[in-house]
Protein backbone atom coordinates (compact mmCIF):
# COMPACT_ATOMS: atom_id res chain seq x y z
CA UNK A 1 0.00 0.00 0.00
CA UNK A 2 1.24 3.78 -0.82
CA UNK A 3 2.08 5.61 1.84
CA UNK A 4 1.74 9.61 1.91
CA UNK A 5 3.31 11.55 4.59
CA UNK A 6 0.83 15.14 4.20
CA UNK A 7 0.69 17.50 6.96
CA UNK A 8 -2.65 17.74 8.83
CA UNK A 9 -2.22 22.25 8.04
CA UNK A 10 -5.63 23.31 7.17
CA UNK A 11 -5.73 26.67 5.67
CA UNK A 12 -7.41 29.62 7.60
CA UNK A 13 -11.09 30.00 6.50
CA UNK A 14 -13.41 32.74 7.20
CA UNK A 15 -17.24 34.06 6.58
CA UNK A 16 -17.86 36.40 4.07
CA UNK A 17 -21.27 37.81 3.32
CA UNK A 18 -23.57 34.97 4.32
CA UNK A 19 -21.30 31.98 3.70
CA UNK A 20 -22.15 28.81 5.10
CA UNK A 21 -19.44 27.35 7.38
CA UNK A 22 -19.82 23.44 8.02
CA UNK A 23 -19.29 21.86 11.49
CA UNK A 24 -16.20 19.35 11.44
CA UNK A 25 -17.33 15.84 12.42
CA UNK A 26 -14.36 13.13 12.82
CA UNK A 27 -15.44 9.51 12.27
CA UNK A 28 -14.89 7.12 15.20
CA UNK A 29 -12.14 5.60 14.54
CA UNK A 30 -8.84 2.80 15.17
CA UNK A 31 -5.78 4.39 14.15
CA UNK A 32 -3.64 1.31 12.53
CA UNK A 33 0.25 1.06 11.85
CA UNK A 34 1.46 1.36 8.28
CA UNK A 35 3.67 -1.83 9.13
CA UNK A 36 0.72 -3.94 9.13
CA UNK A 37 1.44 -7.30 6.96
CA UNK A 38 0.24 -7.12 3.08
CA UNK A 39 -0.77 -10.43 1.89
CA UNK A 40 -1.45 -11.61 -1.12
CA UNK A 41 -4.48 -13.93 -0.91
CA UNK A 42 -4.86 -17.76 -2.13
CA UNK A 43 -6.91 -19.00 0.31
CA UNK A 44 -10.78 -18.54 1.46
CA UNK A 45 -13.48 -16.36 3.43
CA UNK A 46 -15.53 -18.18 6.28
CA UNK A 47 -18.29 -16.55 8.08
CA UNK A 48 -18.39 -17.85 11.88
CA UNK A 49 -21.22 -16.09 13.99
CA UNK A 50 -21.74 -13.29 11.76
CA UNK A 51 -18.38 -12.22 10.80
CA UNK A 52 -16.05 -12.92 8.03
CA UNK A 53 -12.63 -14.08 8.51
CA UNK A 54 -9.94 -15.42 6.31
CA UNK A 55 -8.00 -18.51 6.19
CA UNK A 56 -5.09 -19.44 4.40
CA UNK A 57 -3.31 -22.66 4.14
CA UNK A 58 -5.08 -23.78 7.29
CA UNK A 59 -4.07 -20.63 9.11
CA UNK A 60 -6.53 -17.31 10.22
CA UNK A 61 -4.77 -14.51 9.19
CA UNK A 62 -5.16 -11.47 11.97
CA UNK A 63 -3.89 -7.93 11.67
CA UNK A 64 -3.07 -7.76 8.15
CA UNK A 65 -3.98 -6.64 4.93
CA UNK A 66 -5.64 -9.18 2.25
CA UNK A 67 -5.50 -8.63 -1.81
CA UNK A 68 -8.74 -10.62 -2.74
CA UNK A 69 -8.71 -10.22 -6.26
CA UNK A 70 -8.69 -6.70 -7.30
CA UNK A 71 -9.38 -5.91 -3.94
CA UNK A 72 -8.07 -4.92 -0.91
CA UNK A 73 -9.62 -6.06 2.60
CA UNK A 74 -8.15 -5.53 6.21
CA UNK A 75 -8.16 -7.85 9.06
CA UNK A 76 -8.31 -6.79 12.47
CA UNK A 77 -6.79 -8.22 15.51
CA UNK A 78 -9.19 -10.72 16.06
CA UNK A 79 -9.43 -11.82 12.44
CA UNK A 80 -12.51 -10.08 11.71
CA UNK A 81 -12.86 -8.37 8.47
CA UNK A 82 -13.35 -4.73 8.69
CA UNK A 83 -16.44 -3.38 6.85
CA UNK A 84 -18.83 -0.50 6.45
CA UNK A 85 -16.26 1.66 8.45
CA UNK A 86 -13.83 4.69 7.95
CA UNK A 87 -10.02 3.55 9.29
CA UNK A 88 -7.43 5.85 9.72
CA UNK A 89 -4.08 4.19 8.41
CA UNK A 90 -0.80 6.29 8.78
CA UNK A 91 -2.28 9.58 8.58
CA UNK A 92 -4.42 8.18 5.75
CA UNK A 93 -8.39 7.99 6.01
CA UNK A 94 -9.73 4.86 4.61
CA UNK A 95 -13.42 3.28 3.76
CA UNK A 96 -14.39 -0.47 3.81
CA UNK A 97 -17.83 -0.71 1.87
CA UNK A 98 -20.64 -2.80 3.76
CA UNK A 99 -18.88 -6.09 1.82
CA UNK A 100 -15.45 -5.31 3.18
CA UNK A 101 -13.33 -4.09 0.07
CA UNK A 102 -11.43 -1.11 0.47
CA UNK A 103 -13.44 1.82 -1.87
CA UNK A 104 -10.96 3.22 -4.30
CA UNK A 105 -10.39 5.71 -7.00
CA UNK A 106 -14.19 7.17 -6.56
CA UNK A 107 -16.62 9.35 -4.64
CA UNK A 108 -18.25 8.01 -2.00
CA UNK A 109 -20.73 9.76 -0.01
CA UNK A 110 -21.35 8.93 3.78
CA UNK A 111 -24.94 8.03 4.44
CA UNK A 112 -24.69 8.82 8.12
CA UNK A 113 -23.75 12.55 8.06
CA UNK A 114 -23.85 13.59 4.15
CA UNK A 115 -20.27 14.09 3.80
CA UNK A 116 -18.48 13.59 0.30
CA UNK A 117 -14.47 11.77 -0.21
CA UNK A 118 -12.90 11.45 -2.73
CA UNK A 119 -10.16 8.04 -2.50
CA UNK A 120 -7.88 7.52 -4.94
CA UNK A 121 -5.96 4.39 -6.92
CA UNK A 122 -4.07 3.41 -3.98
CA UNK A 123 -7.38 4.09 -1.86
CA UNK A 124 -6.49 6.90 0.64
CA UNK A 125 -9.03 9.71 0.66
CA UNK A 126 -7.52 13.39 -0.57
CA UNK A 127 -7.14 15.07 2.50
CA UNK A 128 -5.57 18.72 3.75
CA UNK A 129 -6.25 21.11 0.89
CA UNK A 130 -6.57 21.88 -2.65
CA UNK A 131 -6.63 18.77 -5.00
CA UNK A 132 -8.03 18.95 -8.82
CA UNK A 133 -10.64 15.92 -9.98
CA UNK A 134 -11.32 16.32 -13.61
CA UNK A 135 -11.10 20.23 -14.36
CA UNK A 136 -12.50 21.19 -11.48
CA UNK A 137 -10.72 22.05 -8.11
CA UNK A 138 -12.24 20.77 -4.51
CA UNK A 139 -10.83 21.39 -0.95
CA UNK A 140 -10.74 18.54 1.58
CA UNK A 141 -10.05 19.06 5.36
CA UNK A 142 -7.55 17.43 7.34
CA UNK A 143 -10.11 14.25 8.09
CA UNK A 144 -10.28 14.20 4.31
CA UNK A 145 -14.15 15.91 3.66
CA UNK A 146 -15.05 17.60 1.23
CA UNK A 147 -15.94 21.15 1.87
CA UNK A 148 -18.74 23.15 0.19
CA UNK A 149 -21.04 25.90 -0.10
CA UNK A 150 -18.19 28.41 1.76
CA UNK A 151 -15.12 30.78 1.19
CA UNK A 152 -11.85 29.32 1.60
CA UNK A 153 -8.84 32.02 2.28
CA UNK A 154 -5.22 31.35 1.04
CA UNK A 155 -2.83 34.04 1.89
CA UNK A 156 -4.31 37.02 0.62
CA UNK A 157 -6.54 35.72 -1.77
CA UNK A 158 -10.13 33.99 -1.30
CA UNK A 159 -12.01 31.18 -3.20
CA UNK A 160 -15.39 30.21 -3.09
CA UNK A 161 -16.45 26.23 -2.92
CA UNK A 162 -20.28 25.34 -4.63
CA UNK A 163 -23.17 23.42 -2.80
CA UNK A 164 -21.75 20.94 -5.25
CA UNK A 165 -17.41 21.49 -3.73
CA UNK A 166 -15.98 22.64 -7.18
CA UNK A 167 -14.56 25.86 -6.79
CA UNK A 168 -15.92 29.22 -8.87
CA UNK A 169 -14.02 30.70 -11.46
CA UNK A 170 -14.10 32.15 -14.69
CA UNK A 171 -17.67 33.77 -13.43
CA UNK A 172 -19.65 35.43 -11.35
CA UNK A 173 -20.89 34.30 -8.34
CA UNK A 174 -23.78 35.58 -6.49
CA UNK A 175 -23.45 34.82 -2.27
CA UNK A 176 -26.06 35.74 -0.26
CA UNK A 177 -27.55 38.98 -1.56
CA UNK A 178 -23.76 39.96 -3.27
CA UNK A 179 -22.49 39.27 -6.54
CA UNK A 180 -18.51 38.65 -6.52
CA UNK A 181 -16.29 38.31 -9.72
CA UNK A 182 -13.89 35.18 -10.13
CA UNK A 183 -10.92 34.72 -12.31
CA UNK A 184 -9.56 31.89 -14.59
CA UNK A 185 -7.92 30.61 -11.20
CA UNK A 186 -10.57 31.03 -9.13
CA UNK A 187 -9.28 33.72 -7.36
CA UNK A 188 -12.15 36.55 -5.96
CA UNK A 189 -11.34 39.88 -7.18
CA UNK A 190 -11.12 43.06 -4.88
CA UNK A 191 -10.69 46.83 -4.98
CA UNK A 192 -11.06 47.00 -8.58
CA UNK A 193 -12.34 48.00 -11.82
CA UNK A 194 -14.10 44.57 -14.05
CA UNK A 195 -14.65 45.41 -17.56
CA UNK A 196 -17.22 42.51 -19.17
CA UNK A 197 -17.66 43.36 -22.69
CA UNK A 198 -18.92 47.72 -22.96
CA UNK A 199 -19.70 47.88 -19.09
CA UNK A 200 -17.42 48.20 -16.64
CA UNK A 201 -18.32 47.08 -12.65
CA UNK A 202 -16.21 48.00 -9.56
CA UNK A 203 -15.34 45.39 -6.98
CA UNK A 204 -14.92 46.61 -3.35
CA UNK A 205 -12.18 45.77 -1.13
CA UNK A 206 -13.99 43.32 0.29
CA UNK A 207 -15.21 41.53 -3.08
CA UNK A 208 -18.82 42.32 -3.91
CA UNK A 209 -19.93 44.27 -6.34
CA UNK A 210 -21.24 47.76 -6.06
Amino acid sequence: MKRNKIAAVLLGMGLMAGALALPVTVPTTTTYAATATQVIGHGEWQKQGGHWYYYQDGKMLKDCWVKDGIDWYYLNADGTMKADEFVKIDNDWYYFRSWGGMQYNNWYQNPKDGNWYYFRSWGGALNTGWNKIGIDWYYFDADAKMLHDQWIQQGDDWYYLRSWGGRMYSQWGKVGIDWYRFDANGKMLSDEWYKEGNDWYYLRSWGGRM
